[in-house]
């Protein structure tokens, strides 16, 4: 599975998120709210574009099977807003997910934005795969950190 350029900026930051970037994270991610990467960047953009086309063709090559997970949607970036702000990207699909042999395993990741990584993964493995449903198993979904339901470590 390899990644794709796709990163859709948060709309805002949440301050559970805010205290933890970097002055240079921070106005990354405050340069185009809501905004696309390829809209907000597209220097960037083309940038990591041709790298990911690198590695997918560098595996392709050694003959290694190669799927590529998809852009998100608009439903996919509203899972858990109620938690953290609609955004999404499609950047480093390995770690949400872990393959074991003929095993399939969705991991949860702590921030609520990673979580949403798994639905074009699971479009993106569906098509080209002949995958057994029992095959693909999910881990419990993580609980917020917050009594009020809102998202913090």
């Amino acid at each position: 599975m390899v990644g794709l350029p796709y990163l859709k900026l948060p709309p805002d930051i949440p301050l559970s998120l805010h205290k933890k970037l970097s002055p240079r994270w921070r106005a990354f991610l405050e340069s185009s709210p809501g905004s696309t990467l390829e809209q907000a960047h597209p220097r960037l953009f083309e940038n990591i574009s041709r790298q990911m086309d690198a590695a997918a063709d560098i595996l392709k090559a050694r003959g290694v099977r190669v799927c590529r997970v998809g852009p998100m949607t608009s439903a996919d970036e509203r899972y858990l807003s109620e938690m953290f702000p609609p955004c999404g990207a499609q950047l480093y699909p390995r770690d949400p997910l872990l393959v074991i042999g003929p095993h399939i395993i969705e991991t949860e990741p702590a921030f609520p934005y990673r979580r949403r990584e798994r639905f074009g993964i699971r479009r993106a493995l569906a098509a080209p795969m002949d995958i057994d449903a029992s095959s693909i198993i999910s881990m419990p979904p993580a609980r917020p950190h917050m009594a009020d339901g809102k998202w913090d470590d």
